[in-house]
């Protein structure tokens, strides 16, 4: 498998943050801007330096994903010792062995079912709104959106 263990600098070649990755650097990059996730200093710093962010390939090969994943965290040391201030948010390896499989907790809920009843029943649409709702419960505006809508399909309102 074609693979490379790279770095992302903004115009000055100073790697602020060392990857690991199987496809290109363009495509890798995009990825990095959606991932908001994981690393959010990586991607606030990627959106800030934005026109001038560029990939650099440190080491490029056919590696196992277990040598990619030693590489990585190789570089990321190496690096770190030599003074450089990275945006990677651990020590490496981290290469995602769940990639493309669903979370175990898919379609579960944090919020127990008499909090859920409750808020769908304070809900009043354009009296106290999703927004009055977020602050009352401490829950975000688009998680009790989404319990809205799927309460909406379950009645078939």
């Amino acid at each position: 498998m074609k693979s490379s263990i790279y770095y992302l600098h903004s115009g000055d070649f100073m790697p602020r943050y060392v990857g690991l990755t199987t496809k290109n650097g363009f495509v890798r990059l995009s990825q990095h801007l959606v991932d908001k996730r994981h690393n959010p200093h990586k991607v606030n710093w990627i959106k800030k330096h934005k026109d001038s962010v560029d990939f650099v390939l440190i080491e490029q090969g056919d590696f196992s994903i277990q040598q990619l994943k030693n590489k990585e965290i190789y570089w990321i040391d190496r690096l770190r010792t030599l003074g450089y201030k990275l945006l990677n948010a651990t020590e490496g390896g981290d290469f995602s062995p769940n990639k493309g499989r669903v979370a175990k907790n898919k379609g579960c809920t944090k919020y127990s079912k008499d909090v859920i009843d409750a808020m769908l029943r304070d809900y009043v649409p354009g009296k106290f709104g999703v927004i009055r709702l977020s602050k009352k419960y401490n829950i975000p505006s688009s998680t009790i959106e989404r319990y809205i809508k799927n309460n909406k399909e379950i009645d078939g309102k």
